[in-house]
């Protein structure tokens, strides 16, 4: 049972969810204003939300609440699908939200309210600004859905998946080709899809890349292997 701050708090996270449902439907941007301005007013009761949409660590906690409502189910399936030949006996999931693609997984985010409706027992919080907390060459794959968008060092987190790779390990990274809705205001890099080819080449990857559309929207999945340089 919840004590009645914590079942007050899960009545401000329904209300805040409710909502922000109505945003993705907005005609225009006073009604987009008007939506932003009531649910931020819920945002600052949740500890967990407060500073909700600008301050990262509370927006991708908010997320958390929304996240299953956010993509679509073909989609998940889909990238389940794709990951399943790419994975190996143990595999590193980066910025995993609170979602296992891939089974042998260890999940790390630094969202905790992500991690905390993560169903992967194994599940670390990390920041990925900074470099992995793994030894050299601990994992036979390596996977980043919907990440990369949104880490402002780039180059130094392929250069740590590079490192705690095992010799031809595998690195999938799925893109989305474009970033909508409150999302544009976490974006970090300006890294598209043939600059980020050029990066993995220079890191050390070998990569081959593809699009798949879904509801007109554009994915792209890059399959990269570690090689030796």
């Amino acid at each position: 049972m919840f004590d009645v701050s914590e079942f007050e708090k899960e009545n401000l996270k329904d209300n805040f969810y409710e909502i922000m449902m109505d945003f993705p439907f907005a005609k225009d941007s006073e009604s987009k204003k008007r939506i932003l301005q009531k649910a931020m007013q819920f945002s600052e009761k949740i500890p967990e939300f407060k500073g909700w949409p600008h301050n990262d660590v509370a927006f991708w906690n908010a997320e958390a609440f929304m996240w299953s409502s956010k993509i679509d189910s073909e989609l998940r399936q889909d990238i389940k699908n794709e990951l399943a030949f790419r994975v190996g006996e143990k595999n590193l999931d980066l910025g995993s939200g609170n979602v296992v693609y891939t089974p042998n997984t260890i999940s790390i985010d630094y969202s905790p309210e992500m991690l905390e409706m993560n169903d992967n027992k194994n599940k670390i919080l990390h920041d990925l600004e900074k470099p992995l907390p793994f030894a050299t060459e601990s994992f036979d794959s390596i996977t980043a859905v919907f990440l990369l968008n949104y880490i402002k060092n780039i180059p130094q987190l392929i250069k740590e998946a590079r490192r705690v790779l095992k010799l031809n390990g595998k690195f999938t990274i799925v893109q989305p080709q474009e970033v909508n809705d409150l999302y544009y205001l976490h974006v970090k890099n300006n890294y598209d899809e043939n600059a980020l080819r050029i990066l993995l080449k220079h890191a050390g990857f070998r990569t081959d890349s593809f699009s798949k559309t879904f509801n007109n929207k554009k994915i792209n999945f890059f399959f990269c292997e570690k090689k030796f340089v």
